[in-house]
């Protein structure tokens, strides 16, 4: 299995995931992050939380009570607002359709790219209520 983003949401307490594996989003995140530089936002990678991929290489243990990494990262993880996180999503993807820079080179990986920004924006838009948040999970 290789390491991957999953788009999580939290609201309440209680976690929802698309559990869709965006390669692509964390292949080219240094990309992403200097597009987002260029734009004034802040870098794309700060959407991350790598609390799954910490306890996976045993970094981080599980507290006494915990069953799984969805709960540490309810608890500790890193979240963003989750209209920051769209407003983010929506000009990275916006940029990409119309400035069309190349990403990768042997292919240009641009469209799958766009396709996966795309994905976790649409999942992102059926959660819009207030005080919900947002992060990308590394998963591997």
């Amino acid at each position: 299995m290789s390491t991957v983003l999953w788009a999580n949401v939290l609201h309440d307490g209680t976690l929802s995931c698309n559990e869709e594996d965006l390669l692509w989003l964390l292949k080219f995140s240094k990309d992403l992050d200097k597009i987002s530089a260029k734009l004034g936002q802040p870098p794309f990678s700060e959407l991350f939380d790598h609390t799954d991929m910490q306890v996976n290489m045993d970094v981080t243990e599980l507290p006494d009570g915990m069953e799984d990494t969805r709960e540490l990262m309810i608890r500790d993880g890193v979240w963003v607002p989750l209209e920051a996180a769209a407003d983010r999503l929506r000009a990275l993807l916006d940029h990409l359709r119309s400035a069309q820079p190349r990403l990768g080179t042997l292919r240009d990986r641009r469209a799958d790219v766009e396709e996966e920004l795309d994905m976790a924006l649409r999942f992102v838009e059926q959660y819009r209520r207030g005080g919900a948040r947002f992060n990308f999970a590394v998963v591997g």
